[in-house]
């Protein structure tokens, strides 16, 4: 494999797998009964506790956009957030429309001290879509966004700049 990390763009000549999508990540969770809530209430995820303080979260497959084979699992882990989250480093929904994204961020503002949640930005356009962050218990970030159809995707044209 031969990847020059000096130059862009940073992708290999001959790469030694053929990655098709990223399918699970560890999240750190203080309260595994409380985060549940918050993930089934508030995220409409589905949740499975599968061991003591361990769960699983995932969308619901049916909901899923054709040619998406299975939708990103969270392994949810209770302990101790050592790191809190940055802001850049968060987790991303879609929503269908720019008003689901408005009532999304009222629905969370409404139910903010129900769910332990701190920050809830106001909602704007960013990086091509209508989105907003926020903060959870755990101080993880998400972003609720809306992205209007494109007649092809950013990384299909390969570098523009």
């Amino acid at each position: 494999m031969s990847v020059d990390l000096q130059q862009p763009p940073y992708k290999s000549s001959s790469p030694a797998i053929d990655s098709t999508q990223i399918v699970g990540a560890v999240v750190i969770a203080r309260d595994l009964q409380k985060s549940r809530m918050f993930y089934e209430d508030m995220l409409g995820l589905q949740c499975a506790v599968i061991g003591p303080g361990r769960m699983l979260v995932r969308s619901d497959p049916r909901l899923m956009p054709s040619g998406v084979s299975r939708p990103l699992m969270l392994d949810v882990r209770q302990g101790e957030v050592v790191n809190p989250q940055r802001m850049l480093h968060h987790w991303g929904i879609d929503l269908a429309t720019k008003g689901a994204v408005d009532a999304m961020r009222e629905r969370l503002v409404a139910n903010r001290e129900a769910y332990g949640l701190d920050v809830i930005q106001e909602a704007s356009f960013n990086h091509g879509a209508y989105s907003f962050y926020f903060q959870d218990l755990d101080s993880n970030w998400w972003e609720f966004q809306f992205v209007p159809k494109r007649p092809v995707g950013p990384l299909d044209l390969g570098d523009v700049a």
